[in-house]
């Protein structure tokens, strides 16, 4: 049940008064005004708060984040619009644990085949949207799994394009099961969490140890039997011809990981779309959002994957990365399907986009992903129209323009830098 507006006045003028306050609260004459907006605000995105506490918390994250907004307004020659959305009372690091990835991306995995390296010719302007290849805006809720959301799109979209039939696909077959490296080359090991946790940490803790100092570390037979007891278990595992699904209902991936194992994600806690290009191939296909619907947006964590009881509704042969830095490049693709992209999500001002064509601030250290899903341009300002999996309260309806054909090579937010797309 939400707290009154007085007796949240009320509460602020004790605890700021209070003798037995650990911190005090800043009460001015604006933050008055400041609760009646703040209230709104609960009132309009459904907020509850555990205590009275956790509410004065956030409405002093709520106060930051309005000052911020309101500074960021005040900047002259905007091409933008920002507001107060549903991430008002996060601060930037909550907004990014929830709603971005937990992993930052590389550009280690590439490929040299680039199947639209020979056009030459393009329209001027492109929205898939409107050809009827975008599915309506989705929300990975507080789980960051933008990775699944971007790579479904553009599956969506290429599917769409080659059958003339829109489906809207699994995100959360995704999440369920871009999980297990069944290739035993990898150094990427599935594990019973309860079982084998304790012993990941043994064997990396004395892998750590032997890299840094050899002479003091645990002696090295020790640590092969660990080794060999663990890979032993995991093999048999791996090995199973079929998996039984409550057997293997907490498995993750260990801490080991190789640049080699392209089929891991993490579930809730990041992951990298090619990969899920990757399975998805492996797999054979995937299946429908109506058949293996999402959740995960409000359990913040993944199943136990079911994609072997599914049928597929849609599949792909392979997947191509776009030649970096290169935002012509990305526009050849964009003119024949959807493409997945890596941005920076880190600003305030992208986290309280609200319209208009975005042109920073922000950095190019690549931390979300989304879907291009066309291009054109306002009043000779060149923008790419991209689709994210923050709902429809974000952004224009779901979406944002960022600025294109920038100086910069490696695109706004770094956006021309990792990106890929799928083939039929």
């Amino acid at each position: 049940m939400a707290f009154s507006y007085r007796c949240t006045v009320a509460l602020l003028v004790l605890l700021a008064f209070s003798p037995f306050k650990r911190a005090p609260i800043s009460i001015t004459a604006a933050d008055d005004s400041l609760l009646s907006v703040f209230e709104k605000w609960i009132s309009d995105n459904g907020r509850v708060y555990g205590s009275t506490t956790e509410k004065l918390r956030r409405f002093q994250v709520f106060k930051d984040n309005y000052l911020i907004i309101q500074s960021i307004k005040n900047q002259p020659g905007l091409t933008y619009t920002v507001d107060l959305n549903a991430f008002a009372d996060l601060t930037n690091e909550e907004f990014l644990q929830r709603y971005a990835t937990h992993r930052t991306y590389s550009s280690s995995e590439t490929s040299t085949d680039f199947k639209y390296g020979s056009v030459t010719s393009i329209p001027s302007s492109i929205d898939w949207r409107t050809l009827g290849a975008v599915t309506p805006i989705k929300d990975q809720g507080s789980c960051g799994s933008c990775w699944a959301f971007s790579a479904v799109a553009t599956i969506e979209g290429i599917n769409q394009i080659r059958t003339g039939h829109l489906i809207s696909l699994s995100e959360q077959e995704l999440v369920d099961c871009v999980w297990l490296c069944k290739d035993v080359s990898c150094l990427v090991f599935t594990f019973h969490m309860h079982q084998f946790y304790l012993l990941c940490l043994h064997v990396l803790s004395d892998e750590m140890e032997l890299q840094n100092n050899p002479k003091d570390s645990v002696p090295r037979i020790y640590r092969k039997i660990l080794f060999t007891a663990f890979k032993m278990r995991v093999d048999r595992l791996l090995h199973e011809s079929t998996y039984n699904t409550n057997a293997i209902r907490n498995v993750r991936p260990c801490a080991f990981y190789s640049p080699t194992c392209v089929t891991t994600n993490f579930g809730c806690n990041g992951g990298w779309p090619d990969r899920s290009f990757k399975w998805v191939v492996q797999n054979g296909g995937i299946t429908t959002e109506d058949d293996y619907p999402y959740i995960s947006g409000t359990t913040n964590t993944s199943g136990t994957c079911a994609s072997k009881t599914k049928n597929h509704a849609a599949s792909i042969t392979g997947y191509e990365h776009v030649p970096a830095n290169s935002e012509s490049a990305l526009a050849k693709v964009t003119a024949y399907q959807p493409v997945s992209i890596l941005i920076n999500a880190n600003s305030s001002a992208f986290m309280f986009y609200s319209g208009g064509i975005f042109t920073g601030p922000c950095g190019t250290i690549l931390n979300h992903a989304v879907a291009v899903v066309g291009y054109s341009n306002s009043d000779g300002n060149n923008y790419w129209i991209v689709k994210n999996s923050w709902g429809t309260s974000w952004g224009e309806s779901g979406y944002i323009r960022m600025q294109k054909d920038i100086a910069d090579p490696r695109g706004l937010c770094g956006l021309a830098m990792y990106n890929f797309y799928p083939k039929i």
